[in-house]
């Protein structure tokens, strides 16, 4: 065999070889990104219920406790609703802005959340809130806690 052959055939197998190098990479990299055990944070629920007899009317302030364990920086995409006994999901908006909650364990934190309008009176209802975690490019972990139940009040 010529020298330009042998060369030919050595680079066609080094190209191959660095193909199936790049190829075995990438598919652990997506397996390590799937099975890491990240560790985002913790409620404790159920999320205490503040107002006074767990009530609150429409259009009123829910008041809520919460003790948590945060262990990530990731900044996560919330979702909030009052949800109800009677299937009735009641919208419901901060009353305060947060630059995000400190990082650690045995945190605590009071958060004060506007009541919809379309709350029934009567209602047993409970707040949800569900925090998505995207903790790499393939990844995200999602985390829903639940407050105690309360009672929509005239």
């Amino acid at each position: 065999m010529s020298y330009r052959k042998a060369l030919g055939s050595y680079a066609k197998l080094a190209v191959k070889n660095f193909l199936v190098f790049v190829a075995v990479f990438f598919a652990l990299q997506y397996i390590g990104w799937q099975v890491f055990p990240y560790k985002t944070a913790n409620v404790e629920v159920p999320i205490e219920v503040v107002n006074v007899d767990n009530q609150v009317t429409p259009g009123g302030i829910l008041e809520l406790h919460i003790l948590f364990a945060k262990f990530t920086d990731v900044t996560p995409t919330i979702s909030r609703n009052i949800l109800c006994t009677d299937n009735r999901v009641v919208s419901v908006t901060p009353t305060q802005q947060r630059s995000g909650l400190p990082q650690g364990a045995g945190q605590s934190a009071s958060s004060f959340y506007k009541v919809g309008m379309n709350a029934q009176v009567g209602a047993e209802c409970y707040f949800e809130f569900q925090n998505d975690y995207k903790v790499n490019p393939v990844r995200t972990i999602t985390k829903k806690w639940q407050s105690e139940p309360f009672t929509i009040i005239d």
